[in-house]
């Protein structure tokens, strides 16, 4: 976590760090369902545990012996992907950050920028004991392709002079509970599997302060046009003894695939309540049902961006999202480990071109109807497919929902942020991420990097036709 406070002007900017999917820690969902097992955490616990004690016994349904996974990591032919998925080195010397810092320096000089000079850094550790355990992760958390990083950036418009003490002392407080995300992620007892080390070593936490405010840059509207080693500081585990983030050292080394490496545009566009409403209705007075928002935009989403792409009519176009199996685990309160699982949809562009966008939503809808299903043929062992194999080429696209994680409600004692959302900028991967639109808008705002500059203009002019 990074703060970044200007030293006369209200104006604040936090980063935090967490694993994909916004959501992290381990979790232990049913037995019948053991490829997804893993140690609950329940942060209604009261927070004075001594350490090397365990958590208070646990609910019948989650305490019962569970066998490990059986599923094969598959991490010979995702080695390379993870490698660019994480982004992170093993280990950051000095040398390697004053050399970083001067290119940072050399951009800022060249765009008449700004000055960022770094206060202080260090660990921010658990406010009381926690327990010294090792937690194996969740399966999907343990698969290859989705061990990596999802950095994101919250601002806020005041409280500079406050907020280092508040959310070190929050944090601190919120770790007790959280205790996973205090240690360390550490091979654990099966081969390629990460788990988690709780070791109370806390997390990475540093200051900053600009020569000038965050109105003075826009309060960053748009991060992602910024370099990104900029933004996210790098703490070197030989400044303050931690052992890295870091997974790929367990992974055997093998065949690498090929990805490709697309030069994506960067897009924000904004779609107010009342546009998202309305297309609601339409698709109630064309099926007789309800929708949700996500469901329509990503409809929209899909037909034009595969209209900007202007692919040959039987050219296979992808879709995929993943949608959450808390309803279909049930699940104890107080779990919030990941519980997701993909929602994969295939089309010639010609259908895709050729339907409306109410009938894509259909498309859309059967997808998701189809999941529960999927999920436990899968949890089951009764197929031999695997639906985490992802297919990254310029035909198919990957969206997120971030718009109900509740990120833009967040508040430390001086207001909401003015913007909430990911540091997500991958070159192999056609994404976008729905979020809740910064106030003082109404809406959903879409991050969008699924279309090379070529096709960024028609897309662009196609997602924004029918907005008055």
């Amino acid at each position: 976590m990074t703060l970044l406070r200007h030293p006369e002007r209200q104006a604040a900017s936090v980063r935090q760090k967490h694993p994909s999917g916004g959501q992290s820690g381990p979790s232990r969902p049913p037995n019948s369902l053991r490829k997804f097992n893993a140690v609950p955490v329940v942060p209604t616990r009261q927070p004075h545990t001594p350490r090397n004690k365990h958590l208070p016994p646990q609910p019948q349904a989650l305490a019962r012996e569970r066998p490990q996974a059986s599923i094969p990591f598959k991490t010979s032919s995702h080695t390379k992907l993870h490698q660019r998925l994480l982004k992170l080195p093993s280990k950051i010397t000095q040398a390697e950050r004053e050399k970083r810092e001067r290119e940072a320096a050399s951009r800022a000089a060249g765009m008449g920028s700004f000055k960022v000079t770094r206060i202080s850094e260090g660990p921010v550790k658990p406010a009381s004991a926690t327990p010294d355990e090792t937690l194996p992760l969740a399966w999907v958390d343990r698969y290859p392709t989705h061990r990596g990083l999802v950095e994101s950036m919250h601002i806020f418009r005041s409280g500079a002079d406050a907020a280092p003490g508040v959310i070190r002392e929050a944090l601190g407080k919120a770790l007790v509970h959280f205790y996973p995300l205090a240690g360390r992620i550490a091979e654990g007892d099966e081969p390629g599997a990460p788990a988690i080390r709780c070791t109370a070593d806390g997390v990475y936490f540093a200051e900053a302060e600009a020569d000038c405010s965050l109105e003075d840059v826009r309060y960053l509207e748009r991060p992602l046009m910024l370099p990104k080693e900029d933004l996210v500081p790098y703490p070197g585990d030989d400044r303050w003894g931690v052992e890295p983030h870091n997974t790929i050292m367990m992974m055997q080394p093998g065949p690498l695939p090929e990805l490709p490496v697309l030069a994506l545009d960067y897009i924000v566009l904004d779609f107010p309540t009342s546009y998202i409403d309305d297309l609601k209705k339409q698709y109630k007075a064309h099926s007789g049902k309800f929708c949700s928002g996500f469901d329509v935009l990503t409809a929209k989403l899909w037909q034009c961006r595969t209209r900007a792409l202007k692919l040959e009519p039987e050219a296979e176009v992808k879709l995929c999202f993943f949608a959450s199996v808390r309803h279909l685990l049930k699940l104890d309160r107080g779990y919030y480990g990941n519980s997701i699982f993909p929602v994969k949809m295939s089309a010639p562009s010609s259908k895709v071109l050729g339907s409306s966008i109410m009938e894509v939503v259909d498309m859309i809808r059967q997808a998701k109807d189809r999941m529960a299903v999927e999920f436990f043929q899968f949890a089951k062992e009764e197929t031999d497919q695997d639906p985490f194999q992802m297919t990254f080429n310029y035909e198919s696209i990957y969206v997120s929902d971030w718009s109900k994680l509740g990120f833009s409600e967040v508040d430390y004692g001086f207001g909401p942020p003015v913007f909430a959302g990911p540091l997500v900028n991958n070159d192999f991967i056609a994404s976008v991420v729905f979020l809740k639109a910064p106030l003082p808008l109404d809406g959903t705002r879409m991050l969008a990097s699924c279309v090379t500059k070529e096709h960024s203009e028609e897309f662009a002019r196609g997602m924004m036709e029918d907005l008055s």
